[in-house]
């Protein structure tokens, strides 16, 4: 018998036993967060609307009351067509990607400076959910040099202002079926405000 083929093909099992039991934990972990989520209220708004959090937690579980909400617009892009609309080049992507930006406009209606935390607020499908990207986000953002930390995206606003943010989620191809990552331009897509008691989305797509 020889040894060594068979110990090759043992750490290759194990290799495809730790790859499938990777795999099946992400998939029920996500589905397990969609269920959980459906356990509360939902509020749907379309595009344009402006929604305010009322007494609902944001992903960040904190309230904001004070501020509002509206997405005024959303792009996908090709990889290549995003670096070059943005001059971007120290941030590696690749054609396994596809960029959305959504054009978010926070308006704070007291009369008091208010803040937020950007990094918390997803985009999610009806199987799937994007974070933000931190850096992309950022660097197309230039307001964000005086007006936001950053080290977590916090967005100060003065009484009476509104800021509009382009808010940046990179969509990998390891996340869809291929047949959804090639019709991602028709799918559903919503702007995850808060969580609970009401799951309130905004519908961009």
């Amino acid at each position: 018998m020889n040894i060594k083929h068979s110990t090759k093909k043992i750490i290759y099992m194990i290799i495809i036993m730790i790859i499938i039991t990777v795999s099946l934990i992400r998939y029920y972990n996500l589905n397990r967060s969609f269920k959980v989520k459906d356990a509360f209220e939902k509020e749907i708004y379309t595009m344009n609307s402006i929604v305010e959090t009322d007494e609902n937690k944001c992903n960040d579980f904190e309230i904001h009351p004070g501020l509002t909400f509206e997405i005024t617009n959303s792009e996908i892009y090709e990889f290549n067509k995003f670096q070059e609309k943005y001059n971007i080049n120290e941030i590696p992507l690749d054609n396994r990607c596809k960029i959305l930006e959504v054009s978010l406009r926070i308006t704070n209606i007291t009369d008091l400076i208010n803040s937020i935390r950007l990094n918390f607020f997803e985009v999610v499908g009806t199987d799937w959910y994007a974070t933000l990207d931190y850096n992309l986000t950022y660097s197309i953002n230039e307001f964000f040099y005086e007006n936001c930390r950053e080290d977590n995206l916090t967005l100060a606003l003065n009484s009476k202002s509104s800021f509009e943010v382009k808010m940046i989620y990179i969509l990998d191809k390891a996340r869809f079926s291929e047949n959804k990552f090639k019709n991602l331009y028709d799918e559903k897509m919503y702007f995850e405000l808060t969580i609970l008691p009401v799951n309130k989305l905004i519908e961009f797509r």
